[in-house]
């Protein structure tokens, strides 16, 4: 395998804060790694970016299914060869300093998932949707204490994954934002060995987010359906 680490990250009118977390990984990031940047468009933005970003470890990846956050983060998950790979956003909320700490963690003790959690101790959600927050903590504390799932905030995307356990996987999420919940509900499923650490997520400050609760959260209802099932 190339590397030990892969950064999944889709983008879309993010150039500005694409480029910022190429420079946060740059100099956060310790082990090798590269950053597999997919998008749906090849459109003047996408040019600009690849003319503006001349690293020999960031990979432009066109996402080969229908646009949407989970087809891009197939479209990467397809591509690299890396042992893990984490996704993240291109909008800088997720702190991607973590990134070490999850790789040891994984190393040293076999771990499939490293989930950052922002509702267990020593998490943080700062600024954001309040309904989307409060969804997404209902979901995660609900099926923690009835046993189903290892961890509170299952619904998070920014997450270590195992790629061999992933791989053996089938991915039926694509448009909207769940297969985060998807890969760890069905990794569960499998005995994967799956850890919480606590993470601080701030809202992006440039940028508008794509996330729509009316349109994006009834696929998640699948995955909590079939975390129910366990046991």
């Amino acid at each position: 395998m190339d590397n030990i680490l892969s950064f999944v990250v889709p983008i879309k009118d993010e150039n500005e804060n694409a480029k910022v977390l190429l420079s946060k990984l740059k100099e956060a990031v310790f082990y090798e790694h590269s950053v597999v940047l997919v998008y749906d468009e090849e459109n003047s933005a996408i040019k600009n970016l690849k003319e503006e970003v001349n690293c020999s470890n960031v990979i432009f990846l066109k996402n080969k299914y229908d646009k949407g956050f989970s087809n891009a983060i197939k479209t990467g998950i397809e591509n690299i060869k890396t042992k893990y790979f984490i996704v993240t956003m291109a909008d800088n909320s997720d702190d991607v300093k973590l990134s070490n700490d999850m790789v040891k963690m994984a190393e040293d003790e076999s771990f499939d998932v490293i989930v950052p959690s922002r509702y267990i101790k020593g998490g943080k959600y700062i600024g954001g949707n309040l309904l989307k927050k409060t969804i997404s903590n209902l979901a995660g504390f609900s099926l923690f204490f009835l046993k189903k799932i290892p961890v509170i905030d299952v619904t998070n995307n920014f997450k270590l994954f195992r790629t061999e356990k992933v791989k053996e996987l089938k991915i039926e999420s694509d448009m909207s934002f769940d297969i985060g919940m998807e890969l760890t509900v069905k990794i569960c499923i499998n005995h994967g060995k799956i850890k919480e650490i606590p993470t601080c997520w701030t809202d992006r400050v440039v940028g508008k987010s794509k996330f729509s609760l009316a349109k994006h959260v009834i696929p998640y209802l699948k995955w909590y359906y079939l975390a129910l099932r366990l046991g």
